[in-house]
């Protein structure tokens, strides 16, 4: 299951090549929605994964996408400020980026103990072997 960290990691990196010089060329309109729409819909997909290699595959596609969030985020920080409200904001990003590890595991506990393991996808999948 570590294996599936380094994807992750490795698409944020992609994904910040990608992302920043699409939302410089077309806007922060475009690129921001679809990386957040891909992002959940590879996130959901992980959930329901068949093997430890889909799950692979798309954590990649997961990192990758959500980096257009951390990329852009940034980006339209360096649009709407300066100097000390910048400064305030980046603080404000940097805070949420702090806090969402710390509380993504106690919440990810809460769901896996009210719906079990497989959550609710589980109910059609209970013959596939995990």
């Amino acid at each position: 299951m570590q294996l599936a960290l380094t994807p992750f990691l490795v698409g944020m990196t992609l994904g910040h090549l990608v992302f920043s010089p699409l939302s410089d060329r077309y806007g922060r309109g475009a690129p921001l929605p679809a990386g957040a729409v891909i992002c959940a819909v590879a996130t959901a997909l992980c959930a329901m994964a068949p093997s430890l290699w889909w799950l692979v595959a798309l954590r990649f596609v997961t990192g990758f996408s959500g980096a257009a969030g951390v990329a852009i985020g940034r980006a339209v920080v360096a649009d709407v400020a300066e100097d000390a409200a910048a400064a305030r904001l980046v603080g404000v990003l940097m805070t949420l980026g702090g806090i969402a590890p710390v509380v993504a595991p106690p919440t990810g506990g809460a769901v896996i103990g009210a719906f079990g393991r497989r959550g609710p996808s589980g109910c059609w999948r209970r013959s596939r072997r995990w």
